[in-house]
């Protein structure tokens, strides 16, 4: 229904070009953001803009209205301040709760699945080995506790735009697990699996969203590096006995939403 009102709460990276794309297909969308010169450039997009600080007073004045919606996309990373992370979730959810929003799409992580080995799907344990996976698989329970529908899109490694992925690694030295094979995502496919999403109301799911193709770290990375007139890596043999290379399955998105990845292989980022 065109007609639903979409709130995206993180209008960075990935939900201010996902807020431009929801608008050009008709919804109503509005956005938070923290950062007040960003006000201008979302209304600019004719997405209705909020500035949303969350912290221990609250979300600011006038911003309830933000929750006010359909739809709800949370897009906010864990970056460095966990508590504040989890503040912010528990925030979002007393707000989902009260103006009992119905729909709700999460952006986590393929890093909730830690260093599993072999083809790893959706039903795989999670076993998060970083602090700020263990706050993203915190967040995953919290949300699954609401009687809303939730959708948790586990997000491959994140590239395209201005995020440009031949930078990651560009000049290190004696780089590690050079044949392991990566799990990226590119831009415009984020933001259009979400699309699929909220179109085809694919509500109570669980997807891991990442790219087909698998090329090597060492492969990718130097390429990339390459691409962007950068000092490539090197890599480091990869020791003898090591086996604890994932490689993210997509098979279940690309058939319940019959999706076509437009990036499907890494080298074309």
């Amino acid at each position: 229904m065109k007609n639903q009102k979409i709130s995206i709460l993180g209008t960075g990276w990935l939900g201010l070009p996902l807020a431009q794309y929801l608008q050009e297909k008709g919804y109503q969308v509005k956005g938070s953001t923290t950062s007040s010169h960003k006000i201008q450039q979302l209304r600019d997009l004719d997405i209705q803009p909020y500035l949303i600080r969350i912290d221990e007073n609250g979300i600011g004045e006038n911003n309830e209205s933000f929750f006010d919606a359909d739809v709800l996309i949370i897009t906010v990373p864990p970056a460095r301040n966990i508590n504040r992370f989890l503040m912010i979730i528990q925030t979002a959810v007393s707000f989902i709760k009260k103006y009992q929003i119905r729909n709700i799409i999460y952006t986590s992580s393929t890093g909730v699945y830690g260093n599993v080995s072999g083809l790893v799907d959706e039903t795989f344990p999670l076993q998060p080995l970083r602090v700020s996976s263990e706050a993203i698989v915190k967040a995953e329970q919290v949300l699954q506790d609401l009687t809303a529908n939730l959708t948790i899109l586990r997000l491959g490694g994140l590239a395209g735009g201005d995020r440009k992925a031949g930078r990651f690694l560009a000049g290190r030295q004696d780089v590690k697990q050079g044949n392991a094979p990566i799990n990226m995502l590119h831009q415009v496919d984020g933001v259009r699996v979400i699309g699929a999403i909220i179109m085809g109301d694919h509500w109570n799911k669980i997807y891991n969203v990442c790219a087909g193709l698998h090329p090597s770290r060492h492969d990718f990375y130097t390429a990339q590096a390459k691409k962007q007139s950068l000092q490539p890596p090197s890599f480091a043999p990869d020791q003898k006995g090591i086996s604890n290379y994932k490689t993210i399955d997509n098979s279940k998105l690309k058939q319940d939403l019959n999706y076509t990845f437009l990036f499907n292989d890494p080298m074309m980022f």
